[in-house]
């Protein structure tokens, strides 16, 4: 029970301001991957470690969650609009990286397809380049090279924010509760 209070605490606290919400935003979502929806074990096994990229990754490939934010999409106009702008917006500027994890759900970042759109997210049920989004985004902002005052970095945060709040709100609390 303590795991599910860790959770919705960091949630809570996500409410202040963009910057801030994705910082605890995220830390709610990674506690939920870490402490509630996988073990350990299971990531080792599935990947041979236990880094937060197993757990992204494993995620990702998580199909259950693919047809919820699909749901969530069709029952959610807000989410939708937001979505589609973060998309255009990509499309513009993609989100620089020095991922090769885009458009893949493998623990082995040599089996991701290497000639693969980057940075971007190509449509609204592209779950995978959702999460990576989001991973990005946190290891931009957590390694300081993000800056709330510039417009792009605060556009990034926020549609970052956005999207995941909603998920976790509408998706993932739900599932909490249920225990």
């Amino acid at each position: 029970m303590s795991d599910i209070l860790l959770i919705k605490n960091w949630h809570e606290k996500a409410k202040e301001d963009y910057f801030s919400r994705y910082i605890f935003e995220y830390l709610a979502f990674e506690a939920f991957l870490k402490n509630y929806k996988y073990s350990k074990e299971e990531i080792q096994q599935a990947s041979k470690n236990t880094n937060e990229r197993a757990y992204i990754q494993y995620f990702k490939a998580d199909d259950c969650y693919v047809s919820k934010w699909e749901s969530l999409l069709r029952r959610n106009a807000k989410l939708k609009d937001t979505l589609q702008e973060l998309i255009d917006f990509l499309k513009n500027e993609p989100i620089l990286s020095r991922s090769d994890w885009w458009n893949c759900k493998s623990f082995d970042s040599r089996e991701c397809v290497k000639n693969a759109p980057q940075g971007t997210i190509l449509k609204e049920e592209d779950f995978i380049n959702l999460i990576e989004f989001w991973y990005i985004v946190r290891n931009n902002l957590f390694h300081a090279s993000k800056n709330s005052s510039n417009i792009r970095d605060e556009k990034l945060v926020t549609y970052a924010y956005k999207t995941l709040s909603c998920f976790f709100e509408n998706v993932l609390l739900p599932e909490l509760d249920k225990n």
